[in-house]
């Protein structure tokens, strides 16, 4: 088991020798162990049993997320992994107040968020996690039965759509929103723009709201 794994079965769960425990390789699944060895920075689990559990919603969804600042892009993240996204898509923007050199270090520490959100909730399979684009190139290669976007210009609301998809994409803007050049240059890519209300939503708040509506629509909710 590696060590940052190890450290938390050991100093957070606090389990110790014979204890038993769930554990997910990421790929599908439920394993059933037993700790059969502890040394000082390593737990050595033995395997008992495997259950072919799948918690995953029946739409594929990509989130293109813009880039946030760290507590509302570590939000973000965590709680589209909850709602069941299977591809998150880090974006560039005009409006992105975070530089380059920092995103580019944080790309771990978002895959350590959605680890931890995937065993807090209990998805068995990791959504990927793409390294950072831009705009304009993640919009011309975007892929999607329904491809929306959330914007503040548009009246148009979620429920308006008729569509009934398999694969869905949604694009997110950053603190300041999508710029009104990025939003024609997404509709001209066969980007929708939905409203989420009549309410000024935090950056990190819309993905939680328009994914939920859009699960309620056509996922598992």
């Amino acid at each position: 088991m590696p060590e940052i794994t190890s450290h938390h079965v050991l100093h957070v769960l606090r389990q110790k020798s014979e204890d038993q425990l769930v554990l997910f390789n990421g790929l599908g699944g439920e394993y059933r162990g037993i700790v059969s060895a502890i040394t000082r920075n390593r737990v050595e689990i033995s395997i008992i049993q495997s259950h072919d559990v799948d918690r995953e919603s029946p739409l594929e969804i990509t989130l293109g997320l813009s880039i946030l600042k760290r507590d509302a892009m570590n939000t973000a993240i965590q709680k589209a992994t909850e709602l069941g996204v299977t591809h998150i898509v880090p974006v560039e923007t005009v409006n992105t107040s975070v530089s380059r050199k920092k995103f580019e270090k944080r790309h771990e520490h978002w895959h350590q968020i959605i680890r931890s959100a995937c065993e807090q909730c209990g998805r068995t399979r990791l959504p990927t996690l793409d390294e950072v684009h831009s705009f304009a190139g993640w919009i011309d290669t975007a892929q999607g039965e329904l491809k929306l976007l959330a914007s503040l210009r548009s009246p148009r609301k979620l429920s308006e759509i008729q569509t009934a998809p398999h694969l869905v994409c949604l694009l997110i803007g950053p603190e300041g929103g999508i710029s009104e050049e990025e939003e024609i240059a997404a509709v001209n890519k066969g980007f929708e723009p939905v409203s989420a209300g009549s309410r000024v939503l935090r950056a990190e708040t819309v993905p939680t709201a328009l994914l939920s509506l859009i699960q309620f629509r056509w996922g598992d909710f």
